[in-house]
């Protein structure tokens, strides 16, 4: 919906880790949230989760510390086009 945020969770198995998976799925939700007229995405990520929170970063997503300890909030903000 115009206007809105969305929330994102990305659950990749550890069988296909490093295969570049968590990126391309972020990568398409991004897209995916631009053409919809999302301002804004963000998700709960785990302080382990050095991989994600690196592609993350190279998508333009900033961190802040979550509510809940261990846990990182991304963002990103998408301007409209």
């Amino acid at each position: 919906v115009a206007g809105q945020r969305g929330e994102f969770t990305v659950l990749v198995s550890p069988f296909v880790a490093g295969m570049g998976i968590g990126r391309y799925l972020l990568a398409r939700l991004v897209k995916w949230a631009r053409s919809r007229g999302l301002h804004q995405l963000h998700g709960d990520v785990g302080t382990e989760q050095v991989g994600l929170l690196a592609i993350a970063a190279t998508l333009g997503f900033t961190t802040a510390q979550a509510a809940e300890p261990g846990l990182v909030r991304l963002s990103l903000h998408l301007p409209p086009p």
